[in-house]
């Protein structure tokens, strides 16, 4: 039985370490993909500066190169970095949103709760104790919301 909740909202956005290490876990390799892909961006991005520069080669007169070819590769490389920028985007966006998900989880684990025991005694427990031993339910309202239950 709870007799009284206290919770204390997390205002900051510093998560903690184990916090980033769980998202770490829960997505082992969006590390190594926010490691390469900017590498991948900045050699399409290269790509693309050539191509760029060889389509304007072509288009003032300039022969020996293909202008199918170069303005194929041009569109390939420009397709390839808005892709990967679109991966970086989602990534960061999916990474935000795990931390939300983590650092909201560590807040309820924390709540602390008074549980009355059978002999009238109370003690204020947080609610990571009863993360094994007991299935917990949470019900809220406002005063006089439980009367009726």
């Amino acid at each position: 039985r709870v007799c009284a909740i206290s919770m204390q909202e997390q205002d900051t956005k510093e998560y903690t370490r184990n916090e980033r290490l769980r998202e770490e876990i829960e997505s082992p390799f969006r590390k190594a993909r926010q490691f390469l892909v900017p590498w991948l961006i900045a050699s399409a991005a290269l790509a693309a500066f050539i191509s760029g520069t060889r389509m304007l080669a072509i288009l003032s007169g300039v022969t020996g190169y293909d202008l199918q070819e170069t303005a194929l590769n041009l569109f390939v490389d420009v397709a390839a970095i808005g892709v990967m920028g679109f991966i970086v985007v989602r990534d960061k966006k999916a990474e935000g949103k795990s931390l939300e998900r983590i650092a909201r989880s560590g807040v309820l684990a924390a709540m602390r709760v008074e549980v009355a025991g059978e002999t009238g005694k109370s003690a204020m427990l947080p609610m990571k104790a009863f993360r094994r031993s007991q299935r917990v339910t949470i019900v809220a309202g406002g005063a006089g919301g439980g009367d009726g239950a």
